[in-house]
């Protein structure tokens, strides 16, 4: 039976570079959505310049984009970052995939200490030893929560809290920032108030693209 893999392999595929119809995938160049990125930029610019921590909504239906742009600006602000020598990292976390309060902060510990053990572990702890590294290392970290609504939904509040919060209990500034990313802002009523102000100040919803601008997008990745 293997000569149909043979076979099939030795046929001209249809596709330049069929990873471009992945859902993982990211362009270089976000097409339509220079405003958007130009506005995420200036968001975030005093992280760059006076680290400061910053926290972001993106929300928008299916469809539209929301994890690329996360995705690109990240990959983009972590460049710029280092370029500038800044030990600044991006990680995105998929809340469907990480659904758990400790399946998030195993992700985020494994990020800067790869062959820790995480078994035996709270995630407090694993907290904990997140902080200590990023304040000994003067790191900094910016975490894409994808589908956060549907996290909060599941597990409530305390993740959010114990990112933007775990700081103040350490004595010193934050340098975890966030990009939230869900459908809609409706998870936000179960967060107390300041925190939700911090969210709301900085939301940023992404329209539908027109039929247009999505022939312009499959025209990019066809080419």
């Amino acid at each position: 039976m293997r000569r149909f893999f043979e076979e099939e392999l030795e046929r001209p595929s249809v596709f330049r570079d069929a990873s471009k119809l992945s859902p993982d995938y990211v362009p270089q160049v976000l097409v339509h959505r220079d405003e958007e990125f130009r506005w995420l930029v200036r968001i975030f610019r005093p992280l760059l310049d006076n680290r400061m921590s910053q926290r972001v909504l993106i929300t928008g239906s299916v469809g539209v984009g929301k994890t690329a742009l996360a995705r690109r600006f990240g990959a983009d602000l972590e460049a710029t970052a280092r370029g500038a020598g800044m030990n600044l990292s991006y990680l995105h976390v998929n809340c469907r995939k990480d659904r758990s309060y400790f399946s998030v902060i195993s992700k985020i510990h494994h990020h800067y200490n790869p062959r820790w053990p995480h078994h035996g572990l709270s995630p407090e702890k694993l907290l904990d030893m997140v902080l200590t590294y990023m304040k000994t290392h003067d790191a900094y970290l910016t975490v894409g929560l994808d589908e956060v609504d549907y996290y909060v939904q599941l597990n409530g509040p305390d993740l959010i809290y114990a990112l933007t919060r775990a700081w103040e209990d350490a004595g010193t500034s934050n340098r975890i920032s966030l990009i939230a990313i869900a459908r809609d802002r409706k998870f936000l009523e179960r967060l107390d108030l300041p925190t939700q102000s911090t969210f709301m100040h900085n939301v940023l919803e992404l329209s539908r693209y027109s039929a247009g601008q999505l022939r312009d997008i499959l025209s990019q990745r066809v080419n």
